[in-house]
């Protein structure tokens, strides 16, 4: 389960924010943690379309090594539309 929080701004924008946790550890191997977060903008455009905006960071640690950041932005759009076969 990945903790999420959400904010309705508008009657068609939404905030949410999301957080990821993981640990990992191998036999023989040092172990590794990971941390993602995600914000989220959606606005409902139509009745069936969501525009999409999203950033993420995440930071990478691993034993004996530096911790490593990577960061995301994307945009699109998510339909609920229905193709018939």
């Amino acid at each position: 389960m990945i903790p999420e929080a959400a904010y309705q701004l508008t009657p068609v924008d939404t905030l949410r924010a999301t957080y990821n946790y993981t640990h990992e550890t191998l036999e023989g191997a040092p172990s590794s943690d990971t941390h993602r977060g995600w914000l989220t903008y959606l606005r409902q455009l139509t009745a069936i379309d969501t525009g999409i905006l999203s950033y993420r960071i995440s930071a990478f640690q691993s034993e004996g090594a530096p911790t490593t950041y990577t960061h995301r932005r994307s945009a699109g759009s998510a339909s609920s539309r229905r193709i018939p076969p």
